[in-house]
């Protein structure tokens, strides 16, 4: 796989009381013009115990509200809200992770965030596998209104929501996919309008507006999308037995009433071969297939229908900007290396959200023919999946928000230009009493950094984190003890976009993952020596983040060409294992390698009773003896930590339990215990939001934790014993007269005892900020 490496020396003695004013315009000089740039991101974990399988939540689905709040869908929760500053920092609003008593809604839903004309917000929640409703949610208190069960009587069937809703807001009308339950099948669609006064809001003039040709096999409706300027709705469809189906609705608004459908125009693909969804002169490989998202676009005067897929992205010209519309083939893919998962338009650019974000061209989008191999405007990879996307304006400016699955948001500012550092990087050393004690403040955002994350530390008290300068790049700081914060890699140089959250070994060495402007990926080692780039082979299509030993030993999750993941171990000297093939297995980004080499991580294999059920099992895995199973589990494994002597800590959750437990010399312990819907009256919040950190000798683990609903709070918590849980933070802590609203841990508990912590501060005019906090560390 590493056909290469190349040494990169970069000057790495910049330090915290320097003026980087040399530094930035001697590296911040891009290689190419960089239309989005990374601000912020925060890795969330408000999940409980979810099925019995032990899933987690992930975030795949957001939508915004347009005054810079952020509605997202979780899986296995309902809706929270958050706010998004312009610094990248993102503010929890509001946290749901189930009920009072701890059940999960299972909801694997997709949100569509609107304003009523009342001026009350409101949130769609459009519910999945079985999950069949309509939920409004009013913003400012969480509270909802569910429509009911929305199913429309079919004779031999229902007709219950499918995959995909969205929402016309010039007609106040909402679209939803309907799929038929019974025979014959059929696809669905129906319009809803939304009337509201000044204390409630309804669903009303619920409409079947569609319905085709009875087939046989499940239906499943993947994707719903309107053009109020065009009164245009398309829907796609996924059949099982290997059919898929477009639709394009032409409807009529009305002020009162239903909504009247003028015309319903369809390309079907027939058997598997789906030789209607493949543009002219194109083969089998061109096909349109797992349609989930798609956008109406304006170009030349002529109106287009985008639909990202498995291969890319399906070019349809439907027609002038004024009608008539037509639907046919589409005339044009462009392929991309990823799913295309999420597509819309943005000004005069198409943004695609696939193993992170490419920017086209509207125009070369729309101009395109055949199997076209479009060079993207931008080119932003990050190492992992991401999805959905939401674009908000705050203060005249744009940004974009990005759902990430397990790893939370992140947040891209839309700028260009170079731009330069201004000012110095800050060192802290700042004495401060938080819940836990005596604390000290080592790097503040300001005088050059404005957005900090992912802080890992070694057990010698070296430090490295992932951090945004003033001007809008990403950078890699680390700080030795004893020693001054430097700035170790940044993005614009070396055709460099964007950076993991990094991993630290006691040797001082830094690893994390790099993504390039021309769409390639490696992985960087940083040490005294500089800036060494370990590069992937070409049949890599995505790496996830790198996790180090004291030997240099290097464990990280690649996806190959063939599809198949894949974890690995690099030695020192450049030899590559292979940990684990996922084949029959589904893996997951939850492993970790500890100081001696021993590699843990998280399987899930198919349950032979519910093929529909993943069965998730912990290995740990040595180099020269291969890959254990561990048993006796009763749950599923997560957040796996590997600890000096192969100490393993990790968090179970199954059977409405949730257990943090250490695991060394085949044995088992049982750290701590609780039902996650208790609500503990001492602390305030609920027991599910459990993420360890490092595993430490004695067995003690470190956790954040959120109460469910507003008011929100964030908590640090040290559990010591089943009996004995210490506080380090709590809601209403401040510091510098700025009060906590969010903590962020990663990595930073040491064998030592010591750990580092990112809080994010608010001062009383709304104004927010970060501080790295150490406690213990000397």
């Amino acid at each position: 796989m590493f056909s290469r490496e190349s040494l990169l020396r970069v000057t790495v003695s910049l330090v915290c009381l320097l003026v980087l004013s040399s530094f930035a315009s001697a590296q911040t000089q891009p290689t190419r013009k960089i239309e989005l740039r990374r601000i912020g991101h925060r890795q969330m974990f408000y999940s409980g115990v979810g099925d019995a399988s032990g899933s987690k939540q992930a975030y795949l689905s957001l939508s915004g509200l347009g005054d810079g709040r952020i509605v997202a869908v979780p899986d296995y929760c309902r809706p929270s809200a958050f706010r998004l500053h312009p610094e990248g920092i993102v503010e929890v609003l509001v946290a749901f992770a189930g009920d009072d008593y701890g059940n999960e809604d299972n909801s694997r839903g997709q949100i569509v965030a609107t304003k009523t004309g009342s001026m009350r917000h409101w949130f769609w929640q459009m519910g999945a596998w079985g999950v069949n409703d309509l939920l409004m949610t009013r913003a400012e208190t969480a509270s909802y209104g569910p429509i009911g069960s929305v199913r429309t009587p079919l004779g031999t069937g229902y007709g219950g929501i499918g995959y995909g809703v969205d929402f016309d807001n010039k007609n106040n009308i909402v679209f939803a996919g309907m799929t038929h339950h019974g025979q014959p099948h059929k696809e669905l669609m129906t319009a809803f309008r939304l009337e509201y006064d000044d204390t409630k809001s309804t669903l009303t003039g619920r409409t079947l507006v569609l319905e085709s040709e009875g087939t046989s096999g499940s239906v499943n409706q993947y994707m719903v999308r309107c053009d109020p300027e065009h009164n245009l709705v398309a829907l796609a469809f996924c059949e099982g037995n290997g059919r898929g189906k477009l639709h394009l609705v032409e409807y009529t608004p009305q002020k009162q009433g239903d909504a009247i459908v003028v015309k319903a125009l369809h390309v079907q693909a027939e058997g598997r071969d789906r030789t209607g969804m493949i543009p002219e002169g194109l083969d089998i490989k061109s096909q349109l297939r797992g349609a989930r998202s798609g956008d109406f676009a304006v170009s030349g005067g002529r109106l287009y229908l985008l639909m990202g897929g498995i291969n890319g992205i399906s070019v349809f010209d439907i027609g002038p900007e004024g009608g008539p519309y037509e639907l046919s083939k589409p005339k044009a893919i462009i392929t991309l290396p990823n799913w295309a998962r999420f597509v819309r338009v943005h000004g005069k650019q198409v943004i695609v959200s696939a193993h992170g974000l490419y920017a086209f061209d509207l125009d070369s989008v729309a101009e395109a023919t055949g199997r076209a191999d479009i060079k993207p405007d931008t080119v932003y990879r990050l190492p992992y999946e991401t999805h959905e996307f939401a674009v908000e304006t705050i203060d005249s400016k744009d940004y974009l928000v990005l759902a990430c699955g397990v790893n939370g948001f992140d947040v891209f500012a839309f700028a260009g230009g170079a731009g330069s550092i201004k000012g110095q990087i800050l060192a802290c050393d700042q004495d401060v009493t938080l819940e836990g004690g005596k604390a000290k403040l080592a790097l503040k955002t300001g005088g050059g950094i404005r957005h900090i994350n992912a802080p890992v530390l070694n057990d010698n008290g070296d430090m490295a984190l992932w951090a945004v300068t003033d001007n809008q790049r990403e950078a890699i700081l680390v700080k030795k003890k004893g020693g001054e914060w430097r700035v170790a890699a940044i993005t614009g140089r070396d055709n460099y976009t964007s950076f993991s959250s990094p991993s630290i070994n006691n040797m001082a060495t830094v690893v994390c993952y790099v993504g390039k402007s021309d769409g390639g990926e490696a992985i960087l080692r940083i040490d005294d020596a500089g800036v060494t780039e370990i590069s992937a082979g070409d049949d890599i299509k995505w790496l996830m983040h790198p996790e180090i030993a004291d030997d240099g030993a290097i464990a990280f999750l690649e996806t190959s060409a063939d599809g198949y993941e894949q974890l690995k171990c690099r030695s020192a000297d450049g030899t590559v294992q292979e940990v684990c093939k996922a084949e029959a297995w589904k893996l997951g980004e939850d492993y970790d390698i500890g100081p001696d080499g021993q590699v843990a991580y998280v399987c899930s294999v198919q349950d032979p009773k519910n093929t529909r059920r993943w069965n998730k099992r912990l290995h740990i895995w040595q180099a020269g003896a291969g890959s254990a199973i561990v048993d006796s589990l009763q749950g599923a494994p997560h957040f796996p930590k590997v600890g000096k002597d192969g100490i393993v800590c990790l968090r179970v959750t199954g059977n409405e339990l949730e257990q943090v437990r250490t695991y060394h010399n085949s044995k088992f312990t049982f750290i701590a215990t609780h039902r996650p819907g208790f609500v503990n009256r001492t602390y305030g919040f609920r027991w599910n939001a459990v993420k360890p950190g490092m595993a430490i000798s004695n067995g003690k683990a470190i956790f954040t934790a959120h109460t469910y609903k507003y008011p929100f709070g964030p908590w640090l918590l040290k559990y010591n014993s089943e009996t004995d849980c210490e506080r380090l933070t709590k809601p209403g802590d401040k510091v510098d007269d700025k009060t906590i609203i969010d903590v962020t841990f990663k990595g930073g508990f040491n064998e030592k005892e010591a750990l580092n912590f990112i809080l994010d501060l608010k001062d009383a005019s709304g104004k927010v900020s970060q501080a790295l906090v150490t406690m213990g560390v000397e």
